[in-house]
């Protein structure tokens, strides 16, 4: 080691020799120089007297050092504890000697002339003469700590990448000293919690100021369940920022026990989960409301319904379930476009919900259809009274931006429990069968559910699986009923009547299967079937018989909604080979008056191709002169009703005679259906009607039956 300078300036060797007043014996010197840890003695003028061999190795001196002077320089420099470099009159021992000062701890660094550096860590002690104040050197101690070192700086560097995580994370380290009582964090958790760095208040007093009141139990759990022995717990928890704002955070705790196996103390991990809590809200609430009306949707309605039956069944309680639905809500988006549909849901929902009571719960179902919950034993004139009142807002007239004036009505259906089911799902489907049951009583009006109303349903299910067997396995017929010439008596057309007698031999009426065709979209398979079978029979017949004119066939207004009605008929037109002229179309006078735009188109592509429209079933409906005009229609039939009493009631006479007037000067073919007697028969063909159908020309028949009776003989009479 170098000396002092103002002593030896120019000194730059060590010298290494025994000192006599130093170790007293053999054994003392035999101990020092073979201690683990190296050891110099540097004498009052700072010359180094005594080195052991590990402060040899330490320093990286030759090993004859022991016995020889070593130039210093020559071998290595010094950096103090940050790298810094450092003047050898710095070293410890030095100022020691100077102070007469003992220094313990002190780091630094040697780097060798080959480039590589050790860290040593040096204690220095001052001795002193015996009985005497007065120092005779410096012992200093050495030991090589580079690999220590080594460890502290990779512990440092993976400690700040963890800070870094942390940080970046917003993750705060807690500490729980239980039985101290005593809870510790870190600056980042006070963060979490809304303050900047550590704060005067304690950890309690911010914990208390600012966890959600609803959660503090929550939290207090953990924390009771750390100090009964749990090693491990977890939970989320809301804190109200100073500034006003709320965050949520989530904790995991893990206990930590002593030899004994108790948990002493405790450490954790807060960290910021708002967004995540606020996307899993958001995803509920896309997933329970809906997104236009923002009431609760289907699914939220069935959930909330669920909770009140289980409240209901333990309370023996009551309650209603409402289902309304806009009638003919779908004109309204085919006329004046789904936007301006939307804005008339909202607009009900504006209307309907001041109705409300604080514990109803409204909610949209589906497109046009809303429930309404209404708990707490509900008297049926209270329910009543409630529908009419929305029926009432929901009559007034909706402006839209258009400028255009809609009307809407309301059908509503009601449904009990436990009176009519007692599952979400059956009450629901029991209030919307009372719905439909208010439409088909000419719909603005409520209905609730009775049990026949289920059974009417069991009925129509049955009825569509069996009519898909029938189709599938070719059940259905074709029966033809004479349409007669008055003047001349020859049949002159025909009417194709579809009949269907099942597996056992059951025939089934047309009335009970063609409703249930159209509701289940079978209708227009069927339809064309009939359509296909007829005009076949039809082409047969003619190569028999020119003079039978015409097969009319019936036109469900379900077949007419579909834009490709036409363009099918008219193939299956071609592929029978008869002409569009030999075929009328019966078409009932309700069809007529819809206001469709796909309807009027349909029909007059079929008068354009050249087919014969007739309306069937005459002043039974909201009879109108407008479609008449509109439409090229050929035939009108008057219906079998005014028919029936026309012998002895005058009204029916009238009506027909006001018929024949109002069709005879519009230029209408007129074809009375029905006629049963011969006293119909003279009266209808003294008020000029012009053809006619009924038993008493001929009942509906087999096609060969009716080739036999009605055709192969020219100028033959109905029987």
């Amino acid at each position: 080691m170098a000396s002092l300078p103002q002593h030896h300036p120019k000194r730059e060797q060590v010298m290494v020799r025994h000192h006599d007043t130093f170790l007293h014996s053999a054994f003392l010197q035999k101990l020092f120089e073979n201690l683990s840890c190296g050891a110099l003695f540097h004498t009052v003028d700072g010359e180094v007297e005594i080195a052991n061999k590990a402060a040899v190795k330490i320093l990286g001196l030759p090993e004859d050092t022991l016995q020889d002077k070593v130039s210093i320089g020559e071998s290595w420099q010094a950096v103090d504890g940050l790298g810094e470099s450092m003047r050898w009159e710095d070293f410890p021992a030095f100022p020691s000697l100077q102070s007469g000062i003992s220094r313990q701890g002190f780091v630094l660094g040697i780097d060798s002339i080959k480039g590589s550096r050790r860290w040593l860590r040096i204690d220095c002690e001052v001795l002193f003469e015996e009985d005497s104040k007065t120092p005779v050197g410096v012992l200093s101690t050495i030991v090589d700590i580079s690999l220590e070192r080594k460890i502290q700086e990779e512990i440092n560097k993976v400690t700040d990448r963890l800070h870094l995580a942390l940080d970046g994370a917003h993750i705060g380290i807690w500490d729980w000293y239980i039985d101290e009582q005593k809870m510790v964090w870190d600056d980042r958790m006070y963060g979490l919690y809304g303050f900047e760095g550590k704060t005067h208040l304690s950890v309690r007093s911010v914990w208390e100021r600012t966890v959600d009141s609803e959660d503090r139990d929550k939290v207090q759990q953990v924390l009771d369940n750390l100090r009964e022995g749990k090693l491990y717990d977890t939970a989320e928890f809301s804190v109200n920022l100073p500034d006003g704002k709320t965050r949520h955070l989530r904790s995991q705790a893990r206990g930590i026990t002593d030899e004994s196996g108790r948990v002493y103390r405790a450490v954790g991990i807060n960290w910021d989960v708002t967004k995540e809590v606020e996307g899993q809200r958001r995803l509920q609430q896309m997933a329970f409301q809906d997104e236009l009306t923002q009431l609760p949707n289907r699914v939220a309605f069935n959930f909330e319904l669920n909770k009140v039956i289980a409240r209901s069944r333990k309370n023996n309680a009551s309650f209603v379930v409402f289902v309304m639905d806009l009638d003919n809500f779908k004109d309204i988006n085919d006329s004046f476009g789904h936007p301006t549909g939307d804005s008339v849901l909202c607009e009900v929902v504006n209307r309907v919900t001041p109705l409300l009571d604080a514990s109803y719960l409204f909610s949209r179902l589906s497109g046009d259809e809303f429930g309404i919950l209404i708990t707490g034993n509900p008297r049926v004139e209270e329910c009543e009274k409630f529908a009419l009142e929305i029926q009432k807002v929901l009559d007034e007239p909706f402006y839209i931006s258009s400028g255009a004036t809609i009307n809407i009505k309301t059908s509503i259906g009601l449904s009990c429990y436990p009176n009519d089911a007692e599952d979400a799902i059956d009450l629901v489907k029991t209030a919307d069968l009372a719905m439909y049951r208010s439409k088909d009583s000419g719909r603005d009006c409520l209905t609730w559910y009775d049990k026949e109303m289920a059974v009417a349903l069991k009925r129509k299910v049955t009825m569509e699986n069996k009519l898909r067997e029938a189709l599938r396995d070719e059940e259905f017929q074709l029966y033809y009923q004479p349409i007669i010439d008055l003047k001349t008596l020859q049949v002159v057309g025909c009417e194709a009547l579809i009949r269907w007698i099942d597996k056992e031999g059951k025939f089934i009426s047309p009335a009970e299967f063609i409703s249930v065709a159209e509701t289940c979209g079978l209708i227009y398979e069927l339809g064309a079937w009939v359509n296909y079978t007829a005009f076949k029979q039809f082409q047969l017949w003619q190569v028999i018989n020119s003079d039978l004119e015409y097969v009319s066939v019936n036109v469900s207004p379900h077949q007419l909604a579909s834009p490709r009605f036409s363009c099918d008929l008219r193939e299956i037109v071609e592929k029978t080979r008869i002409n569009p002229g030999n075929v009328q179309l019966e078409i009932t006078e309700g069809t007529f008056l819809q206001e469709s735009l796909n309807m009027d188109s349909q029909l007059s592509k079929l008068a354009e191709q050249g087919f014969h429209l007739a309306i069937d079933d005459f002043g039974t409906g909201y009879s109108s002169l407008s479609y008449l005009k509109r439409f090229n229609v050929d035939v009108i039939k008057i219906d079998k009703s005014f028919i029936d009493d026309i012998e002895v009631d005058q009204a029916d006479k009238d009506i027909v005679k006001a018929i024949m007037a109002m069709t005879s000067s519009l230029g209408f073919k007129t074809l009375v259906e029905g006629v049963e007697r011969a006293e119909q028969a003279e009266i209808v063909k003294e008020y000029g009607c012009g053809f006619a159908q009924g038993y008493y020309y001929g009942r509906p028949i087999q096609a060969e039956e009716f080739a036999e009776t009605f055709i192969g003989i020219k100028d033959k009479k109905p029987r």
